[in-house]
């Protein structure tokens, strides 16, 4: 619980730092990095705060995999529960399927003004190069609405969670989640026959091939590249800064991937669920500080630009 705390007010904090200082209008000309850096913000602002509205966990327990949550409040209507844990699950599942989208916009903005080719607007351009990544949130939103169970179910695998974690009845839980195995309780749906669980898993993947190749292709245009001293320095930085946004959450959202199959494939691994959490929780925290650092070092190098002229 503490870890959530901790993680939920740092994370929304530094997201939200980095926002203020992305307004700034000694950063106006670099729009291109500006989009990213936002869309990024506000990404990790709203897990931030998923995290810090409720105490989250991922929860192995009797053949179930679980998602549970500590609610502080009560008398929130159902359907506004399952809209919350469908969007919250979204939000997640895109910390690595948003990786490959800064590195296509940065490709189709150097590849239009090398080839000529003039894509209509801005507009266009930012959707092109975060199509990929909505269309695997949405596959990630049906994979979602997968895990919200039955009543019959529901009220299952809530006392099985009061039970192993001795949760009094006065505390409000929500949880969600799906069996290994067919349940006819649940509409026969199950962790194991899941073909959505398959899918998002081969996201974790798409998502990081996407990225190496869009990043190899950004290269050989930089290598042929007629730009500014200046503007290609600040395209270096930012490949730089996708690298290792990009290497953070691949080995980081390994563990908990892999803690995900360990949980799927033994038995008696209930509290590694915990550590899958915790990986979770330091994302948004640990990728702001990047962009903090990407955005401070861009505004160090204009200020000694002048000097060096």
């Amino acid at each position: 619980m503490i870890s959530s705390y901790f993680f939920g007010i740092i994370g929304a904090s530094l997201n939200v730092a980095l926002s203020i200082l992305l307004c700034s209008q000694s950063m106006s000309r670099f729009a291109i990095f500006l989009i990213c850096l936002n869309i990024c913000a506000l990404h990790g602002f709203f897990i931030s705060q998923t995290i810090l509205i409720t105490t989250f966990s991922h929860m192995y327990l009797n053949g179930y995999y679980l998602h549970v949550f500590l609610w502080e409040t009560v008398d929130i209507p159902q359907w506004v529960q399952n809209v919350w844990y469908v969007v919250g699950t979204s939000l997640i599942t895109a910390m690595w399927q948003l990786t490959p989208a800064p590195c296509i916009l940065q490709y189709l903005i150097m590849s239009n003004g090398l080839t000529n080719r003039r894509i209509r607007s801005k507009h266009s351009i930012i959707f092109i190069a975060y199509a990929p990544s909505i269309v695997m949130m949405m596959l990630s939103v049906i994979w979602a609405i997968d895990f919200i169970p039955t009543p019959a179910f529901e009220l299952k695998i809530m006392n099985a969670t009061r039970t192993f974690y001795n949760i009094p009845n006065n505390q409000t839980i929500l949880v969600y989640g799906l069996s290994f195995d067919q349940d006819p309780i649940n509409g026969n749906r199950s962790l194991n026959r899941s073909v959505m669980a398959t899918i998002i898993g081969l996201t974790y993947f798409i998502s990081y091939i996407l990225f190496f190749w869009i990043l190899y292709r950004v290269r050989i245009l930089l290598a042929k590249s007629v730009m500014s001293g200046r503007i290609l320095k600040l395209q270096r930085k930012f490949i730089k800064l996708q690298i290792v946004q990009c290497l953070f959450p691949l080995f980081v959202v390994a563990i908990p991937f892999s803690i995900f199959y360990i949980g799927v494939l033994f038995e008696g691994v209930e509290f590694i669920g915990q550590y899958q959490s915790i990986g979770f929780y330091a994302m948004p925290t640990v990728q702001s500080l990047f962009h903090i650092y990407f955005v401070k070092d861009s505004l160090r190098g204009k200020k000694k630009q002048p000097s060096n002229a």
